[in-house]
């Protein structure tokens, strides 16, 4: 009886919430895995880390199959996005989800992260959009804030062109659970995200994330990377091995990362750039400024 009585609270609940409050603002879920546990101090540095989180909320999705992506037909204005000084721009992203100026047509990817997607600048600032400029080409910006290179692989899926592939800053995050994990699932997968779906869950999430957060900060030094950078380095030799042109490109990897870059480049004699050699800046020690994009563009067109 007892039983009966709380499922039938619990189902009433679920109701209420759903029909009266809805969803919490957040995307635990997403943000959890964007940023990691070594992101979680940083957050909560910053000035209005509330905020922050749910304008990121508004940027980013949750997808089966990606984990995340950005939300489709997107016109926001990102101030409060910025994590160094605090400074104006805008996202905005096509109806396939991508960050204008879209280019269907185009036979050259750039694929990577936020610095690749243009984190903290103008759409047309990125450097997909200034190498395009440059090159007078279509340049389709495939760049997703806080992707791995294992999300990257299954978004580019084999599309035929150039790719230009810049991961490493994100792959290392320390996380109790990997991206091959998370990646892999199978049935019970699609049953942990019905559950998760459950207003009551995402509720339990918003009030219990503060706590989950500085426990798992914490546990860092005894958490797994993302991508371990081995596994990092054998997928970039799956993309080495589709046939097309391939770029490698290094903005902010950590050091492990970047030395998978540096041997893979050498054994298969391919074009390598690190951002940092370039002495461009950045707008808070990792994403490029509007200059250092423009001098990444620069710096590829010359490589083609």
């Amino acid at each position: 009886m007892g039983t009966a009585v709380a499922l039938s609270f619990l189902a009433l609940a679920e109701l209420f919430l759903g029909g009266v409050v809805g969803r919490p603002s957040l995307d635990r879920y997403t943000l959890s895995r964007l940023h990691g546990a070594d992101g979680y101090t940083m957050i909560a540095s910053m000035r209005d880390p509330v905020l922050l989180l749910e304008e990121a909320s508004s940027l980013l999705m949750p997808d089966t199959s990606l984990l995340w992506r950005l939300r489709p037909n997107l016109d926001m204005q990102a101030d409060v996005l910025s994590l160094g000084t605090p400074r104006a721009w805008r996202v905005r992203t096509d109806a396939a989800a991508f960050r204008l100026p879209s280019a269907p047509d185009a036979a050259i990817f750039a694929l990577g992260d936020s610095c690749t997607f243009g984190w903290g600048v103008e759409d047309e600032e990125a450097w997909p959009a200034r190498l395009a400029a440059i090159l007078g080409r279509p340049v389709q910006n495939l760049g997703i804030p806080g992707y791995s290179i294992l999300q990257g692989e299954r978004l580019w899926a084999g599309r035929p062109g150039t790719l230009l592939l810049a991961f490493g800053a994100n792959d290392g995050h320390k996380v109790p659970r990997s991206d091959v994990a998370w990646l892999s699932e199978g049935a019970s997968g699609f049953f942990r995200r019905r559950i998760a779906e459950l207003h009551l869950v995402q509720w339990g999430q918003h009030f219990l994330y503060p706590l989950y957060a500085r426990v798992t900060a914490m546990a860092a030094a005894s958490l797994q990377d993302r991508v371990a950078p081995l596994d990092y380095g054998k997928a970039v030799e799956r993309f080495l091995a589709g046939g097309q042109r391939v770029l490698l490109i290094s903005v902010c990897s950590r050091d492990a990362y970047r030395q998978q870059l540096e041997q893979l480049a050498a054994t298969h004699s391919l074009p390598l750039v690190h951002y940092e050699a370039l002495g461009a800046a950045t707008l808070d020690g990792c994403h490029p400024t509007p200059a250092g994009h423009q001098r990444l563009a620069e710096v590829l067109a010359e490589r083609w």
